[in-house]
């Protein structure tokens, strides 16, 4: 009963072949002969994105290693293309993201490109450096090396899952490999024939088998019903397949009898349903048929009992090259095959059942023969790619066949092809092969669902017939609706059948930018601070900051009739790369502290188009600005001067406080002592250490908690940060006697020394510490694992203080510290010590903990007060 209602069908189709929805005959421009004149030569293979942005708007054509990008909008190259590479190009794929483009490399290697960022396609950002022999190396770093994990570096097909980052590749030397994007996993299987074994006598005198290995001819990724898979066809017909996560694969021969050559494969294809596998075969001038619902071959003809493929007649057509499957708008599947002569037409509206007849579609019925006519093109048809309704044939001569049921488009002009702000309007000048209706839309997809509608539905009354559309005004527009620099202006035409055809041209449009928004500004030291918006127009060179004394200084009112045009004016460019985000930061300088201002921007394109003038409304005083230091009073001094005095203060202090200390700590010392020395009896061995302990080295890195008010509101409470090298002389394991430096870094915001008011104005402040301390160590076993301490000590603080705007100060600070903490012996844990003292002659190696307050402000003095907690962790090392 099937074979009968096919048989019915394909009588339909001869006797009505003008009812047909798949194209059947090729598109002429309106002047001249088709077809299309986009490349200069004949492609090797063609990528065309099925999903994302870019879908059926880039064509991907490869030929001998290199890319090309043709906009299939304008049907031209498109105006941006990749930058070269080392190696060359062998597959194209694009991930699920829809803009991500992977290319897989001759060498092995694999290059990403961001197809919505430009500025990734180029090799630009390509990076020499020089090695030891004086030789370059280059690293591209659009590149991701793969090659070195291969047994056979190359790869010859890429192509990507859907709903996972992973690649999958092939070599013609029999290896697919696996590689995750996310987590870098890499896998590599050899292709082995375990149905083609050999005998081979081993290294041992022994015999065993070997098993040839499948040459790969196509690479697939299918999203099957039962699972995502990757698909490998090797030289011979064979389907090997992978499950999506898994290293191993099922092997599927195609086994032909005698009548077959040995088949060859010259294409692979999957229905538009991803059911089915075509392998188009030019030995036996035919297409072999897979399912992956069966993982099997099927018999596409019932005329004898062996498996048979899809046979197209010599006669008809010959020399097969390409293929590609095609669901026409009434969801008939055809596969067009190219051929020495035409396009011939297959119908796969059942490829898992065969047929009494051939499965071949007859295009010319009128010739009364019983032959199969192709589709005749104005040249031998070679790669081939479909888009929605469309069937793109890139041929012998280099040129491009156009195959669809709906309108053909030729554009003829669009007047003027630039627009600016002034001289606004243009129309468009096209015909169509068929009459109907026209609408215009700028920036549209090939759907027409998407940008804006410039001209709604026009009626379009003859055919191949010049139709020149009312004048487009873009200022009758939101200034959105066509960006700045080339834009797509879409004609497309719809007849009675509702086929809809499309065709689109450049427009370039060159507008003065928009006035940004002034978000905030801020005061410094002679200068004015502004955050504003930045322009969202790809073509913006600078940005203006004006900055003008308001008209009145008593009672300023921003802008009031202020133009920022005259000789009072103070003006700063930027540049607009200096500006990065949505929001931008600058200033204006050379300004006089106290005098009130009112503050304007304008935006500059490249072109020197200038927008209106931004104003703030707040006006802004310069001041005068300080750290913590300026705050507090601090001024630079001469630190060689009063050096009698700075030395007999800091050997005083040291001298008659460090004793008070110690006395002090004598009152805790001793049940300290003993809680300390029974705690360590279980952990302490009576181990005598192979060389003296006369020296310390401790390197510490911590933080600066101030608790002076004033040092805290510029600084904050955390997290400033410290470090410090302590050197030390050990006195029998208890007493050590230390020099300490290091620095610390702090910054923020400056103030006004006037008003104390936050500004615009940014400070560091440097110090390094100097610090001369006595520990107590309660250190009385060898090898002891926990050693308490106590320490005090007399610090002198040189900081460095830099406003902007404003000269350094650097002064010195004296004051003391005391602290505890803890040691804890890492030679207990890792047996360091031993190695660490024979080689090198480190005695013990500690972990420090350690808690410390310092009071630095002269001793109750007036200025910078740098007082406060300073938490530190670190390592000791005694030798």
């Amino acid at each position: 009963m099937k074979s009968t209602c096919y048989s019915i069908f394909l009588i339909c189709l001869l006797l009505c072949a003008n009812a047909i929805a798949y194209p059947i005959s090729e598109k002429a421009p309106a002047s001249g002969s088709a077809p299309l004149s986009i490349l200069s030569s004949q492609p090797d293979s063609l990528f065309f994105p099925t999903s994302g942005d870019y879908a059926g708007s880039l064509l991907f054509s490869l030929d001998s290693g290199d890319l090309t990008i043709i906009d299939m909008l304008t049907f031209s190259e498109n105006s941006s293309q990749l930058g070269s590479f080392e190696s060359n190009i062998n597959g194209v794929t694009l991930l699920q993201d829809g803009t991500t483009l992977i290319l897989g490399l001759n060498d092995g290697n694999i290059a990403q490109v961001d197809l919505s960022d430009t500025d990734t396609w180029d090799d630009d950002n390509l990076e020499t450096s020089s090695t030891d022999d004086e030789t370059d190396t280059s690293t591209d770093s659009r590149v991701t090396v793969l090659s070195d994990q291969m047994t056979t570096a190359g790869i010859d097909f890429i192509t990507a899952s859907d709903d996972q980052n992973l690649l999958f590749m092939a070599n013609t030397d029999g290896y697919f490999f696996r590689y995750n994007l996310t987590n870098t996993n890499f896998d590599e299987v050899q292709l082995l024939d375990t149905s083609e074994t050999s005998s081979e006598v081993l290294a041992d005198g022994s015999t065993g088998t070997t098993s040839s290995v499948y040459t790969p001819q196509a690479l697939l990724f299918a999203p099957t019903t039962s699972g995502d898979i990757a698909i490998v066809v090797a030289s011979n017909g064979s389907v090997l397949i992978f499950d999506e996560s898994s290293t191993s694969y099922s092997e599927n021969d195609l086994s032909v009898d005698s009548s077959y050559e040995t088949p060859s494969v010259d294409d692979v294809k999957l229905s538009t349903d991803s059911d089915y596998l075509f392998i188009l075969d030019a030995n036996n001038n035919a297409v072999w048929v897979f399912s992956l619902i069966t993982d099997s071959f099927v018999d596409q003809q019932s005329s004898g009992t062996s498996l048979d493929p899809i046979e197209i007649d010599t006669n008809d057509n010959s020399s097969l090259t390409h293929m590609i499957p095609f669901t026409d708008s009434d969801n008939n599947d055809v596969l067009y095959v190219s051929g020495a002569s035409g396009l011939s037409v297959i119908n796969v509206d059942s490829p898992g059942t065969s047929s009494s007849s051939t499965k071949v579609i007859d295009i010319d019925t009128a010739d009364g023969e019983s032959d199969y006519d192709p589709i005749t093109l104005s040249a031998t048809p070679g790669p081939l790619t479909t888009s929605t309704g469309y069937i793109f044939s890139m041929n012998g001569n280099a040129t491009t066949s156009v195959l669809t049921e709906n309108p053909w488009i030729t554009l003829s002009s669009i007047t003027p092809s630039s627009v600016t702000e002034d001289s606004s309007s243009f129309t468009l000048t096209f015909q169509a092969d068929i009459s109907g209706t026209y609408t215009i839309r700028a920036n549209s997809d090939i759907t027409g669902t998407d940008g804006t509608e410039l001209i709604s539905s026009t009626t379009l009354a003859t055919a191949d017939t010049d139709e020149t559309t009312s004048s487009i005004d873009i200022n009758d527009f939101a200034r959105s609706v066509f960006i700045e620099g080339s834009n797509d202006i879409f004609v497309f035409v719809t007849d009675s059948s509702g086929n809809t055809g499309y065709y689109a041209i450049n427009l370039s449009v060159d507008r003065p930018p928009e006035a940004v928004t002034i978000n905030s500004v801020n005061f410094g030291n002679a200068q004015a601070y502004v955050n504003f918006d930045t322009s969202p127009d790809a073509d913006i060179a600078s940005y203006k900051i004006f900055a003008e004394p308001a008209t009145s200084q008593t009672s300023p009112s921003c802008p009031g009739s202020l133009t920022f045009d005259t000789s009072s004016t103070n003006v700063a460019t930027i540049a607009a790369s200096t500006c990065g985000g949505s929001t931008c930061d600058s200033g204006v300088t050379e300004l006089t502290n106290g005098t009130i201002y009112c503050i304007a921007v304008s935006v500059v394109d490249e072109g020197g188009q200038e927008s209106s003038l931004a104003t703030s409304s707040s006006p802004v005083t310069p001041e005068l600005t300080v750290g913590p230091a300026g705050f507090a009073g601090e001024s630079s001094c001469q630190l060689n001067q009063g050096k009698h005095t700075t030395l007999q203060s800091f050997i005083f202090f040291f001298l008659s406080v460090i004793p008070i200390l110690i006395v002090r700590f004598k009152k805790v010392m001793i049940p300290l002592t003993v809680i300390v020395f029974v705690s360590q009896m279980a952990f302490a061995e009576n181990l005598i250490e192979k060389t003296p302990q006369n020296w310390t080295l401790d390197v510490k890195g911590g933080l600066f908690i101030p608790t002076d008010s004033s040092t805290k509101s510029f600084v904050g409470t955390c997290c400033n940060l410290n470090s410090e090298v302590e050197f030390g002389y050990l006195f029998n394991n208890q007493v050590n006697v230390t020099f300490s430096s290091g620095f610390g870094y702090a910054d923020g915001n400056a103030v006004s020394v006037t008003s104390g008011s936050s500004s615009g104005d940014t400070f560091s402040l440097l110090t390094i510490p100097l610090r001369l301390s006595v520990i107590y160590r309660f250190d009385y076993k060898p090898q002891q694992l926990f050693v308490p301490y106590v320490r005090a000590g007399a610090d002198a603080v040189v900081f460095r203080e830099k406003t902007s705007g404003s000269s350094a100060i650097t002064n010195i600070k004296y004051g003391g510290h005391a602290g505890v903490g803890v040691g804890i012996l890492l030679d207990r844990f890792e047996e360091l010590g031993h190695d660490l003292e024979n080689n090198v002659g480190v005695n013990d190696v500690y972990l420090i903990l350690e808690g410390r307050y310092a009071l630095i402000n002269n001793f109750g003095g007036s200025g910078l007060d740098l007082s406060g907690f300073y938490p530190f962790a670190g390592v000791l090392f005694e030798f």
